[in-house]
């Protein structure tokens, strides 16, 4: 799970589990690891890796923070990336991109806080993050206050999910 600081990375792992594991709070770079934390839904082993928040700046702390979230984002099956809907989300996507160094593979986004706006994103919107971003599979807009749409993703990664032996 990556995204930008207050992005809602922690709260989405929280909801997700349905008990409080990251701290939550609007102080910028409070997870400065990244953890595993596994889920499991039926027969599906979800393990997430909540990362620091992404910082565009050429600060030592802040590039060492962003090593640690590419770390955490290292070998991963399917990347979620966090995208703040409150805040200009075209800037943020181009910047994200702009920031890593490789690839990342197979990329969803997740629109995050879209209990604070009134409109989903457009389609133009999602084509044209697309075009910046084209590892780009698939779009959700949730809520982790609500409860809203977070089904639809959790059902998709099940879909998703490679059959194996359970790690933990």
């Amino acid at each position: 799970i990556l995204g930008r600081p207050n992005a809602g990375k922690s709260s989405l792992i929280n909801h997700l589990l349905g008990f409080d594991l990251g701290i939550v709070t609007h102080k910028a770079q409070t997870t400065r690891n990244h953890y595993h934390c596994c889920m499991n839904i039926d027969d599906t082993e979800i393990v997430f890796v909540d990362t620091p928040g992404i910082h565009f700046s050429n600060q030592e702390m802040n590039k060492r923070m962003n090593e640690e979230a590419f770390r955490g984002a290292k070998g991963a099956d399917l990347n979620l990336y966090l995208v703040d809907l409150s805040a200009p989300v075209m800037e943020e996507v181009q910047k994200f991109r702009d920031s890593l160094k490789d690839r990342l593979g197979k990329t969803w986004i997740v629109f995050t806080k879209s209990d604070l706006v009134e409109k989903e994103p457009s389609e133009e919107m999602k084509e044209a993050i697309q075009k910046v971003f084209p590892e780009v599979e698939k779009f959700f807009t949730i809520s982790t206050k609500s409860g809203e749409n977070i089904h639809l993703l959790t059902g998709d990664i099940c879909d998703e999910a490679t059959p194996g032996r359970h790690l933990y």
